[in-house]
């Protein structure tokens, strides 16, 4: 698959069967970014792409003290899992979110830092840095 950043769309054959994941950043000129990631799948020549829907998830606030909230927008899931893991990859902290649209995850006792939060829900998922400053 091949990026054309003029009309800003991905496009190609795939010419291999399986499942892929695809991860798309985008990064303003202030340096702040959004990450998305995509699962393809290439069956017989068809293809299907799942997803949560990224647009409305919202991690907040970053940076932050301690406190980080995590939304789903109108959405209510039946189940998501939380995990946090430090720079090393090392996971910290992992929390189970059910029948809710929103969580507050509690990061006071950790060190300052940037942390990865990742939400999986439906099989898919969504990862996000968050910085935490006192």
């Amino acid at each position: 698959m091949t990026f054309n950043p003029a009309t800003k769309t991905f496009s190609g054959t795939p010419d291999t069967i399986g499942t892929f994941k695809i991860k798309v950043t985008a990064t303003d000129t202030a340096k702040a970014s959004v990450s998305a990631q995509f699962t393809l799948t290439i069956k017989d020549n068809s293809v299907s792409i799942n997803q949560i829907d990224y647009q409305n998830i919202f991690i907040y606030p970053n940076p932050t003290s301690g406190l980080v909230s995590i939304s789903f927008g109108s959405t209510q899931l039946q189940q998501a899992i939380v995990d946090v893991y430090n720079i090393e990859a090392k996971l910290l902290l992992t929390q189970t979110l059910r029948n809710t649209g929103h969580a507050t995850i509690d990061l006071k006792s950790f060190p300052n830092g940037i942390y990865l939060i990742k939400v999986i829900a439906d099989a898919m998922g969504y990862e996000e840095k968050i910085i935490k400053e006192e």
